[in-house]
């Protein structure tokens, strides 16, 4: 029984934490793992997104005041991109700046991931831009910031939209959609 006196010396004299220092360590604690929180959510939901490039871009109208031109598009991202709309600032054969705002049609505004895309627009466009001179393009998709094509230079061709499809098919190795014809092939 001499042994219970010096337990009881021993509970006696250890102290505790000190009140401070325990708050301080649950707020380390805490701190911690919100931070990680925040990365693993980062890492499962937040990098899920599509990474959408331009690839190659370019522009052609001839005499007969046909234009048409063509933006290669890339998806580099673990998720389909979704194009919204595509928007094209120039300025026109009478002078006059103009802007156009032409939507993809249903079924060729998805860009599956990993893969390339060109678009082409269908042929309502009804003033087109000077020859050698240069068209500002702006796309836009869901759920990303808009992608700006400045500069795009407008050449001469005898067939644009002949030209334009040609020059999707040489700039892409791995076409998805190529939308043709008068029915809005966008």
């Amino acid at each position: 029984m001499s042994s219970t006196p010096s337990m009881r010396k021993l509970l006696k004299d250890k102290k505790g934490i000190n009140p401070i220092a325990a708050v301080i360590l649950i707020a380390v604690i805490v701190a911690v793992a919100v931070a990680a929180a925040y990365y693993m959510w980062g890492v499962f939901f937040g990098a899920r997104k599509p990474v959408v490039e331009v690839v190659a871009s370019n522009a052609w109208t001839d005499e007969a005041d046909e234009f048409s031109f063509v933006i290669v598009i890339e998806n580099k991202g673990p998720v389909d991109a979704i194009l919204k709309s595509v928007i094209v600032r120039y300025v026109d054969t009478n002078g006059d700046m103009q802007e156009l705002t032409l939507a993809p049609s249903s079924g060729q505004d998805r860009i599956p991931a990993g893969t390339t895309y060109a678009y082409l627009p269908d042929k309502a466009i009804t003033t087109p831009p000077r020859a050698n001179t240069l068209i500002n393009i702006r796309l836009t998709f869901v759920g990303l910031n808009p992608i700006d094509v400045p500069n795009v230079p407008v050449e001469y061709s005898d067939d644009p939209d002949t030209t334009a499809g040609n020059f999707a098919k040489a700039q892409t190795t791995n076409v998805v959609s190529l939308p043709t014809g008068e029915e809005g092939g966008t």
